[in-house]
């Protein structure tokens, strides 16, 4: 279970999820969920409960989906546009 003074300090800025996570920062350190539901570094579960048990069993956020680029897009149309034509 969290401490007030690690729940204070990510939700004032620290880098937790509520804070945009690692990425407004420009960190990409991993983070994981702890009880709380806000995410964490390993640094920090390590801190809070002395050990890396918590850590180890901490569920990851999902991935962040693939970038959207003009070249996938066409790929897509492409594809699409292939499958449309041999059908017709």
């Amino acid at each position: 279970m969290p401490s007030v003074e690690r729940g204070a300090a990510a939700s004032g800025g620290g880098g937790g999820a509520g804070a945009g996570g690692g990425a407004a920062a420009g960190s990409r350190e991993e983070r994981r969920f702890d009880l709380d539901g806000e995410l964490y570094t390993r640094a920090e579960f390590v801190k809070e409960y002395l050990g890396a048990a918590e850590w180890d069993a901490a569920e990851r956020p999902p991935p962040p989906p693939p970038p959207h680029t003009m070249e996938s897009a066409f790929s897509q149309a492409a594809a699409s546009h292939s499958v449309a034509a041999s059908i017709t």
